[in-house]
């Protein structure tokens, strides 16, 4: 979808302000009707000219995806005792999520959801006989944006 569309005239061979604006509004259209091949003419025509063009193309106005960073309350823990985890994460649209995750191999296991900030969970670290446990958490904004954060890692004792 074209959000937004601005023209410059470079007055070279000839194409009025006219021709130009035409030339513009036709490689909108085009791109609006998925045509990109025939705007990407259009487009070139007009900056053979010495004009320019820039095209915002999308329906979400915001693409970055939300900052997140994560924070253990402990370094290393022994078996069967409490891991408070908390998230910090911020968008140039509401957080609507903040999900925690423990990394089992290469699998992302899903401890639980925060709404709400401050951004916590309190988890219990394995009792099986790992010697260090991994967590991340990852933040959804208010456009459907996806934020990652860092690994944290936290040592385990028996």
């Amino acid at each position: 979808m074209l959000r937004k569309a601005r023209f410059w005239q470079g007055g070279k061979r000839g194409l009025g302000n006219e021709q130009g604006l035409n030339l513009l509004a036709a490689a909108a259209k085009v791109l609006a009707c998925r045509g990109k091949s025939m705007a990407l003419l259009c487009v070139s025509m007009l900056s053979a000219c010495g004009g320019g063009v820039y095209l915002e193309l999308g329906d979400n106005p915001n693409h970055v995806p939300p900052a997140v960073s994560l924070v253990s309350s402990v370094t290393d823990v022994r078996a069967g005792q409490t891991i408070r985890l908390a998230a910090a994460a911020a968008s140039s649209s509401n957080i609507d999520l903040v999900t925690f995750y423990r990394w089992d191999g290469n699998t992302a296991v899903q401890l639980g959801s925060d709404r709400q900030a401050p951004y916590e969970l309190a988890t219990t670290a394995p009792t099986d006989s790992r010697s260090s446990v991994s967590f991340m958490a990852r933040a959804w904004d208010g456009s459907g944006n996806l934020g990652e954060s860092q690994t944290v890692t936290v040592s385990v004792w028996p």
